[in-house]
């Protein structure tokens, strides 16, 4: 089974990027599995590829995945859940804080 272009190179720009193989797999939601990504990060790539089978497209697209933390299909790294990570932990701080106010008021 052969994958499509668009879903190769957006492998291979999470491998670029930094990502484990395992997290890769995971961050395209089954369209590929960790023995393709494997394949993928071993395969040498030519030079200079013909021209008749070179991606089109613009380098700077958004790579589009299902986020493993909120399950939303966003552009990776997910932005959601971490700003949600934030607030819930400045949610927190300040509670703590009044907690302790009240507590060395009296």
């Amino acid at each position: 089974m052969t994958l499509e272009a668009r879903i190769t190179e957006q492998v291979r720009q999470l491998l670029a990027r930094g990502c484990g193989q395992r997290q890769t797999a995971r961050l395209m939601s089954g369209q590929v599995s960790k023995s393709q990504v494997g394949k993928i990060a071993r395969e040498k790539k030519p030079l200079a590829p013909p021209p008749d089978t070179q991606i089109q497209g613009n380098p700077g697209t958004p790579i589009v995945g299902k986020c493993p933390g909120c399950h939303y299909r966003v552009e990776l790294p997910c932005r959601i859940c971490r700003a949600r990570d934030y607030r819930h932990r400045h949610r927190k701080y300040k509670a703590e804080r009044r907690r302790l106010r009240k507590l060395f008021r009296s």
